[in-house]
């Protein structure tokens, strides 16, 4: 359910219909399997210190976190503040049912989680959902690539802003996702190559390209340094090479560049009457500075999160809440180094990596509800090496 949003998204463009009935029929039922996963059959397991605290700190920011959005929404003037970009329903619904509620569900459920079969489950999700991503882009635009490449590309149909579509930034995401999926796969030494997983790499960095916003690529690019660096003796230095090599030129040789919508974007970062990343989050350390130890607002003077968790923790809960925020992300991140490091370890502690860097330029702390089952999965449950488990 997870990565499964864009996959249930095709059904109402290939029907060129409103998506927001469909987007809140498929919420729906995300909440629906949250409410149902959390009243399992108990089966009594032991609890080791580390995952007993990280636990603890985990309910202490989502407490005072939920205590700060149900003040702001429904005793302060944030609900009446006229440029408010936010909705308190939706806000809810993910806060509540789709990010704090699944921390809860996977602690109680850790014992049934098996890793390897997730994996396997979430390549093929990724697989569906990119492809479904790329059907879309055929409906919507039929064959005209140019279009395609050199426009920022996002689905919706019913609405002036479009409820809840398929936006450039989280088309970026999942080409960003299944690009990094298959490179590491490629590249691994002991790995056969198989034209099924150039052909989804490729397809990955496609939809990476067409989705023309610059946070999915430069959080791509800084991933690929990362893991390149923890995983280079793994790596055939050879398929390294040439992997770039193709790369490069088939990018300067089928693309006019400076056409790309991509390219524009980051040559010319700022256009409209939408204030930059760097106005809001000047906005959001303003309000954390009026209020530093409990945190101001969930919102900044524009009416909206500051595109920035760690900005947003210190704005919205303050030093309060953000001291066991960071303990919780510097937790899982010694983990999920520690098992990238190795020779064959688990996708999921990569995709915690590169969704916290997603974070960093566009997420917020209720709507990122990968990053807090990300985590939870990481931090409750024994992934390790896929020869160890």
């Amino acid at each position: 359910m997870l990565f499964g949003y864009p996959i249930f998204m095709l059904l109402p463009i290939a029907l060129r219909s409103n998506t927001t009935p469909y987007s809140i029929i498929f919420r729906s039922f995300c909440v629906l399997l949250m409410i149902i996963l959390l009243f399992p059959r108990t089966q009594k397991i032991r609890n080791n210190y580390q995952v007993f605290t990280s636990l603890l700190l985990l309910l202490c920011f989502w407490i005072i976190l939920l205590v700060r959005i149900v003040y702001d929404f429904e005793f302060s003037i944030v609900r009446k503040q006229e440029n408010l970009i936010l909705n308190p329903t939706q806000v809810y619904l993910f806060a509540i049912f789709l990010s704090f509620l699944p921390i809860i569900i996977i602690f109680k459920n850790r014992h049934l989680i098996n890793i390897n079969k997730l994996e396997k489950g979430l390549e093929i999700v990724l697989i569906l959902s990119g492809l479904s991503v790329f059907a879309g882009v055929l409906i919507h635009f039929g064959f005209e690539f140019h279009k395609i490449l050199f426009e920022r590309t996002e689905f919706f149909y019913g609405s002036d802003y479009g409820v809840h579509p398929l936006n450039p930034i989280s088309i970026g995401r999942i080409g960003s996702i299944i690009f990094l999926f298959y490179y590491n796969k490629l590249l691994l030494k002991q790995n056969v190559i198989y034209y099924k997983d150039i052909t989804l790499n490729l397809l990955g960095l496609f939809l990476l390209l067409l989705s023309g916003s610059r946070g999915p690529l430069l959080s791509t690019v800084i991933f690929l340094i990362i893991i390149s660096s923890l995983k280079l003796k793994f790596y055939s230095k050879r398929r390294l090479f040439l992997a770039l090599a193709l790369f490069l030129i088939s990018f300067l040789v089928l693309f006019n560049i400076e056409e790309l919508s991509i390219y524009k974007r980051i040559d010319k970062p700022h256009y409209g009457k939408d204030p930059t990343r760097a106005e809001i989050w000047s906005s959001a350390i303003q309000y954390f500075l009026m209020s530093p130890v409990f945190g101001y607002s969930i919102v900044d003077k524009f009416g909206i999160y500051p595109h920035n968790i760690l900005i947003e923790s210190l704005m919205a809960v303050g030093i309060l809440g953000t001291i066991p925020f960071l303990i919780i992300i510097f937790r899982t991140f010694r983990k999920s180094v520690k098992i990238i490091k190795s020779v064959e370890n688990t996708f999921f502690s990569s995709l915690f990596v590169i969704y916290f860097l997603f974070s960093m330029s566009s997420g917020s702390l209720y709507f990122s509800t990968e990053i807090w089952i990300l985590v939870s999965i990481i931090l409750f449950t024994n992934v390790k090496q896929k020869n160890e488990n």
